[in-house]
């Protein structure tokens, strides 16, 4: 019930004109079909989320709206099911909270309403530290990679993917010093 909530709440918000930045990201697929700008070129672009200006490339600039805004309608709800992952070692009732907060939350709404890289970026950074704390857990090798991959697309829906990954190296480390105050030990991990 809470995940068709998030989704009902994301397709109404989605529903509407584009708004300046959508236009944006559709003026730069546009200016690279038309071959004014070329690909290298639009990738040093300001404020260019480029998975999303990606998707809006495949789906074409005169797709229907909720179309353009469907890959953002997708993530948006896929955030809201991490959002419930992240807490399930600590019982239904924080899974629920957590995802009914994540479903409602206006910001996360207009994030996963819109046809730009916000809601990629919300859960690639919910997916990192599911990966993070997993691989403080378990110590196995294929951690860091997902972890990497996650972080790569994290930054390809949203270059401030930067922050959060400074921040979870940040908690990463302080976790670790916690557990065994050992600097050696935190910088490792």
């Amino acid at each position: 019930a809470i995940v068709l909530l998030a989704a009902a709440l994301r397709i109404r918000g989605a529903i509407g004109p584009l708004w300046v930045d959508e236009v944006w990201s559709l003026d730069i697929v546009a200016n690279v079909e038309s071959g004014a700008t070329s690909f290298a070129e639009a990738l040093t672009f300001d404020n260019n989320h480029y998975l999303n200006t990606l998707y809006l490339a495949l789906v074409g600039i005169d797709a229907p709206v909720l179309l353009q805004r469907g890959l953002s309608i997708l993530l948006g709800v896929a955030a809201v099911i991490a959002a419930g992952l992240g807490m399930r070692r600590y019982g239904r009732p924080a899974m629920l909270a957590a995802m009914g907060l994540f479903a409602v939350s206006f910001p996360l709404v207009n994030f996963g309403s819109e046809a730009r890289g916000y809601a990629g970026l919300v859960l690639m950074t919910l997916l990192a530290l599911l990966v993070t704390e997993r691989a403080m857990d378990s110590r196995r090798r294929g951690w860091p990679l997902l972890l990497g991959l996650v972080a790569l697309l994290g930054l390809l829906f949203q270059p401030i993917m930067a922050m959060s990954l400074v921040l979870l190296a940040v908690w990463c480390a302080a976790a670790a010093w916690r557990e065994t105050r050992s600097l050696r030990h935190a910088e490792a991990t």
